[in-house]
């Protein structure tokens, strides 16, 4: 039985009531728990002094169906206190027997306050000591008029015990969630104040959620991916479902949809483990290695049995469903929890919040469900532990998915940093990490030797094997490369690839991809006794791919780095000048020198300088006379181009045409010289010569303001019978099906096509007949040995018969010595050109000249 406390608190508030307990068959250690758990909820837990609760343990209990007090008076009243079921399908019955003091006679009047509004039905009997009814208090659902209350007044009622004596309070509870009471019994005096309390507190929880909601919304939106949208979508329901679970949902939603929400708390449970589950997957599921146990069908399964039971629950009763939530809850938190203590050992830092706001959620949920199935004391701590501890998940939750975007980002930022296939440092690790570092990292190697290396041929490859099996082979070479660069010493260790920390699966590397093809790494010279011989096993590699073997070639540039203060970027461009200066000398490894740094200077200033020569008046067209060797006449001249450069002087054709075809400025020199050459031949009608200009490749297969070579040539009005083009047999093979298109465009058009430096290209016989020249010009290195070698008179004689089975014209160029026109004479050859005919010269001084020297021989 219940009986009075006469001790001070009481007595301060409103003379001297209090709720003594005394519960029926507690004895020893049961009854100590008891007294404790109340004594610490009394003095520590309960806010408002002199307000008691009424909670569970303290009572007798039955569960019967009745739904009247009277069937089942008699049997409660023989009841003693007994361990109620957590879940049930019948009503609860609860007695408490209780003894109240005060003054003889005078009534007293308390706040019944109804703190679990979930309960379907909860009815409160207060009866004397012979067990007659004195009043009914209906506190649940079932209350009346509660649409019409005030939210702070709902689930709340006034009762009033007549004075002194002994008295009882039986309780009716039903409902298909957990079942127990958290009734809190308060002096009436209190009431308002109790009520402002409440509602103080159902906006604390309203506002506190939604700010926190609102924080997330705007703070995570800078990274809106599937993580962000599902813990977003938990937070929306977490708002329903304390509103639903607490009181505040009465602030902002009618009190039917509240109602709803209360009678189905199970499928927002289950609803609350699915979307949980959901963050998870794409929060910790970072790849196919360190996500696997996510990638399963049957853990990716517990998705939709969450949802199934969730929809379930709409038409079951919750009391079916209560152990299938528990399991439900271990299956589905189990692998997150597993993949989030696998991931925080891989260095995952964000896991560790995600660990913590589960931990934190289910203790929070342990102890309120506990409570309101009765297995705990009703108290406000106990009562508000699981909304307490779902602030605490949400801000545990808001730390993991804010700590998710850092990493993301600097995990974005280490990708944009490395090759996506390889792993390796890329270019851009280069420019942001390594060269701002320079002068510090070579400031700790005492001899730092920083070594550029090509892997030879990659275009050859991808043009010859395909660009799949040329990628996987260069794939192959770089991994050996790497590995083996790793195995040596000296080599400086690159910052975030040292060795794999914390069981990262960062690759290590001593290597940054500088290009497709090119890779440095840095060497101290102090470790290493002979790089030659270190690098010499690498020269060539044997790969595999498809059951084939292929050898890949590698060359290399070395640097000794003497001033710590230049920069990695000039030493990259010294670097790329010494690997060129290798290619071209065909040399497996090669230092750089100051003496190359020369050439390339002087190729960049050439390189600079040369789209602009043409405007800047620099260049200048000479002609050289072309005679036939019958008659002595002059038949032509060969237009060659000039360029006086204003600070580097004379610069022959040889060094500046192959610069116009890399940067592809051919076509404006070939526009002045078709320019050049069309107003001489409009100048000088009556002269009986020909005028022959030189083609690229690039002129013969590129369109120039959308137009072609043979457009270009009709539009500068030439007498296309007087123009010869002169292309080489090396341009003509590097896109034959193109030239040949367009040198038969050339002869329609009617100029002469000449096959210039004949002898040292690589064509075919067949695409010979196929560009019937007109004429062919046998190349000066076999002119100039006609005396000493009779080998190349037997060349030449052979070309000479060549030229006549196609009906060609033969011209010999570099004739300088009267013996060697003599020879070509000799030798069939029709035409002849060189300095001992003249010199190349001005295209103005040409036709006095050809006033003055013709016929030129006998």
């Amino acid at each position: 039985m219940i009986q009075p406390d006469n001790g001070k608190t009481a007595g301060k508030a409103y003379g001297g009531w209090r709720w003594f307990r005394q519960c029926h068959a507690t004895k020893g250690w049961r009854a100590l728990i008891v007294v404790l758990a109340f004594a610490s909820q009394a003095s520590a837990t309960n806010p408002w002094p002199d307000h008691q609760w009424l909670t569970q343990p303290q009572a007798a209990v039955l569960a019967a169906p009745e739904k009247q007090l009277e069937d089942v008076q008699a049997v409660l009243f023989l009841s003693a206190r007994s361990d109620p079921p957590m879940v049930s399908r019948q009503a609860l019955w609860l007695r408490y027997d209780l003894d109240l003091q005060g003054e003889p006679g005078v009534p007293q009047t308390f706040i019944l306050t109804n703190e679990n509004v979930i309960l379907a039905e909860f009815t409160l009997y207060l009866l004397d000591d012979r067990g007659r009814l004195i009043s009914s208090h209906p506190l649940g659902m079932n209350q009346p008029g509660l649409a019409q209350k005030r939210p702070a007044a709902r689930y709340q009622d006034r009762i009033q015990v007549p004075g002194p004596g002994e008295y009882h309070l039986v309780l009716r509870l039903f409902s298909s969630t957990p079942l127990a009471p958290a009734l809190l019994v308060s002096p009436e005096v209190e009431q308002e104040y109790l009520n402002q309390n409440r509602i103080a507190t159902d906006w604390v929880m309203l506002v506190l959620t939604l700010a926190m909601f609102a924080f997330n919304a705007v703070l995570l939106y800078g990274r809106a991916d599937a993580a962000y949208r599902w813990f977003m979508v938990f937070h929306v329901l977490i708002v329903f479902y304390f509103s639903a679970l607490t009181g505040f949902g009465h602030l902002f939603m009618p009190l039917s949809v509240v109602q709803f929400l209360s009678t189905h708390i199970m499928a927002m449970n289950f609803l609350l483990i699915f979307l949980i589950f959901s963050f998870a997957i794409p929060f910790l599921g970072k790849g196919a290695d360190q996500g696997l146990l996510f990638r399963l069908p049957l853990v990716r399964a517990l998705q939709g049995v969450n949802l199934a039971f969730a929809l379930l629950s709409l038409v079951v009763p919750d009391v079916y469903l209560f152990i299938p939530l528990v399991l439900m809850q271990l299956v589905t938190f189990g692998p997150v929890l597993y993949i989030s203590a696998q991931q925080i050992q891989r260095g995952y830092g964000p896991a560790a919040f995600l660990l913590g706001s589960i931990a934190v959620q289910i203790l929070g949920g342990a102890i309120g469900t506990a409570t309101y199935s009765g297995q705990l004391p009703v108290s406000w701590f106990t009562l508000n532990a699981f909304f307490a501890s779902t602030v605490v998940e949400l801000l545990l939750m808001s730390f993991a998915v804010t700590s998710r975007m850092r990493y993301l980002e600097a995990r974005q930022k280490q990708l944009l940093l490395q090759d996506p296939e390889t792993g390796l440092p890329s270019r851009a690790y280069f420019s942001k990490v390594l060269s701002p570092n320079w002068a510090k990292l070579s400031a700790q190697m005492s001899e730092p030797v920083v070594v550029l290396i090509e892997i030879d041929g990659i275009r050859s490859m991808i043009r010859l094997l395909g660009p799949t099996v040329a990628h996987r082979l260069w794939m192959q070479a770089t991994e050996r490369w790497n590995q083996f660069l790793l195995s040596q010493q000296g080599v400086m260790p690159l910052a975030g690839y040292e060795a794999d920390a914390n069981g990262s699966r960062q690759p290590r590397a001593a290597m940054v991809l500088w290009s497709r093809s090119s890779f440095m790494t840095v060497f101290d010279a102090a470790d290493l006794t002979d790089l030659d011989a270190t690098m010499a096993p690498m020269r060539t590699l044997v790969l595999e791919e498809d059951d084939h073997r292929f050898e890949v070639c590698s060359r290399m540039a070395a640097y000794a780095v003497t001033d710590m203060t230049e920069s990695l970027d000039e030493l990259l461009r010294k670097l790329n000048v010494a690997l060129i200066t290798a290619e071209r000398e065909n040399r497996y490894i090669h230092y750089y020198s100051d003496q190359q740094n020369d050439f390339f200077i002087r190729q960049n200033e050439l390189n600079r300088t040369l789209p602009q020569a043409i405007q800047r008046d620099q260049m200048r067209c000479h002609v050289q006379p072309i005679i036939d060797l019958g008659s002595g006449v002059v038949v032509g001249g060969e237009l060659l181009l000039r360029w006086q450069h204003p600070t580097l002087g004379n610069v022959s054709p040889g060094e500046f045409i192959p610069l116009a075809e890399q940067t592809h400025g051919i076509s404006s020199l070939t526009r002045e010289v078709l320019r050049v050459a069309a107003r001489w031949l409009s100048a000088h009608p009556d002269e009986a010569v020909s005028i022959s200009v030189n083609l690229s490749v690039l002129d013969l297969v590129t369109r120039v303001d959308d137009q072609d070579l043979a457009m270009r040539i009709a539009a500068t009005g030439v007498d296309a019978t007087r123009l010869k083009v002169e292309v080489t047999e090396s341009v003509l093979m590097e896109n034959p099906d193109a030239c040949m298109a367009m040198l038969d465009q050339l002869r329609q058009l009617g100029c002469q096509i000449s096959i210039d430096d004949f002898g040292t290209g690589y064509s075919s016989l067949a695409y010979l007949s196929r560009i019937r020249p007109n004429e062919i010009k046998i190349d000066r290195d076999f002119i100039s040995k006609l005396e000493t070698s009779v080998v190349d008179r037997d060349i030449v004689a052979a070309i000479v018969r060549l030229a006549r089975s196609m009906g060609a014209i033969v011209v010999a160029e570099g004739v300088e010595l009267e013996t060697t026109l003599t020879l070509c004479r000799d030798l069939g050859c029709d035409r002849v050109q060189g300095y001992l005919i003249a010199r190349p010269m001005p295209l103005p001084e040409f036709s006095a000249w050809l006033a003055a020297h013709s016929p030129m021989v006998s």
